[in-house]
């Protein structure tokens, strides 16, 4: 990461990732992947934000108040859920991660993984839609997302999207 090949004082955590500080908290936050230690995820997280898990396989389930999804997969023969997302929700902004890694502490400590992060600003103006937020919203319901939570993102431009979603 960062132009610098393998180096472990140049790399990003998970907390660089999430920037979940007092003065800028997340608000909401979706987090899928195939394996997830919810201890782990949410000990990186303040207490106050909104959560939304989609795992195949989730650990250490916490008591906090958290919104547990499991879709319903449209092919009885391959049950995987390997999409890896994070949507991150501020006063401000959302933020976009795709990664490579799951949610479990050996995946953000030892193993090298790879993200993929874009910022987009996000106010009560509603944006009109573009591809990417479309084919993000596609995917999120196949996912099982709550309407409510894909609705968010009408208040997200997402113009100065930099990747396309392809999704399978």
């Amino acid at each position: 990461m960062r132009g610098t090949r393998n180096s472990p004082h140049e790399t990003l955590g998970l907390n660089d990732i999430l920037a979940d500080t007092p003065e800028y908290p997340i608000q909401y936050a979706l987090f899928t992947a195939y394996h997830m230690d919810e201890q782990y995820l949410l000990r990186h997280i303040n207490p106050t934000a909104e959560v939304a898990l989609i795992a195949q396989h989730t650990t250490n389930k916490t008591v906090r108040h958290v919104t547990r999804l499991l879709p319903e997969l449209p092919k009885p023969e391959v049950q995987i859920i390997h999409t890896k997302l994070m949507l991150l929700y501020y006063a401000s902004s959302m933020r976009f991660v795709v990664l490579t890694g799951n949610f479990v502490p050996n995946d953000w400590t030892v193993v090298q993984n790879s993200v993929f992060v874009q910022d987009f600003r996000r106010s009560h103006k509603v944006f009109p839609a573009n591809e990417f937020s479309t084919t993000l919203a596609y995917a999120l319901h196949d996912l099982g997302v709550p309407k409510g939570f894909i609705a968010m993102m009408n208040n997200v431009d997402f113009s100065l999207a930099v990747a396309r979603i392809v999704t399978s």
